[in-house]
C-alpha cells in the first residue's frame, strides 16, 4: 500500500464487505447527491418561470439545445433501465424546460 491509499481489496479485508458492494453503494450515493444538487440549483428557476409564466431572459438557442440534450439523456437512461440515481436529475431539468 502506497502512502495512505486504500485499495478495494484492502478495504474488503478491513470492513469484511465485498468491494463490488462498496463501489455500488458509493455510485448510488453520488448519484443521489447529484440529483439533490440539481434540485437545489434548478427548483428556484423552475418556480420563477412557473410563477412569471415566462422564460424571458433565457437564450432560445441555449434553451433548445439544453432541452434536446436532457430529453435524449433521459430517454437513454430509461431505455437502458438504469437506476433512478443515474438519471433522476434529468427529470427535473426536463420539467423546467417544459415550463418555459
Amino acid at each position: 500500500m502506497e502512502g495512505n491509499q486504500i485499495l478495494p481489496m484492502e478495504l474488503e479485508e478491513i470492513l469484511g464487505i465485498d468491494s463490488k458492494y462498496i463501489l455500488h453503494l458509493t455510485s448510488n450515493i453520488l448519484g443521489y447527491a447529484v440529483i439533490a444538487a440539481s434540485l437545489t440549483l434548478k427548483l428556484p428557476q423552475i418556480f420563477q418561470i412557473h410563477k412569471n409564466k415566462s422564460a424571458k431572459g433565457l437564450s432560445i438557442v441555449s434553451f433548445e439545445l439544453e432541452t434536446i440534450g436532457y430529453t435524449i439523456a433521459l430517454a437513454y437512461c430509461i431505455h437502458k433501465d438504469l437506476p433512478f440515481s443515474a438519471f433522476g436529475e434529468y427529470i427535473f431539468l426536463v420539467i423546467q424546460c417544459e415550463h418555459t
